[in-house]
């Protein structure tokens, strides 16, 4: 399986998947479900994600899934990759799990 034309690669962790040599994406598996959170959502193929820069590293964007438990967590390399590119392919399998909630902007709470 393909991620912009980057091959899948074997990890050491359990639970993560990896594309990419260097690493265009890094996908892991069962990390804590967000809270409600100001920070900006994308909805991509029927999937909610939390969308900010990584902490750690100024060339990383991260991504969390909203809404489904456990959580999925991808990590994007933005001098390799678009963010909307990665999660256009990881998206339609997350969508298969029905999420119990989903994003709602300012607009959405009625005032």
């Amino acid at each position: 399986d393909e991620i912009s034309g980057q091959k899948a690669r074997t990890t050491s962790s359990q639970g993560t998947k990896a594309w990419g040599d260097p690493n265009v994406a890094v996908l892991r598996c069962g990390v804590t479900p967000p809270g409600p959170t100001t920070d900006q959502c994308v909805s991509v193929s029927g999937v909610d994600w939390i969308s900010k820069p990584s902490e750690d590293d100024e060339t990383t964007w991260k991504f969390t899934s909203y809404g489904r438990t456990p959580a999925v967590e991808v990590l994007v390399n933005r001098k390799a990759e678009s963010g909307n590119d990665v999660l256009a392919a990881i998206s339609p399998t997350l969508s298969k799990f029905p999420p119990k909630s989903e994003c709602v902007g300012a607009e959405d709470i009625a005032g």
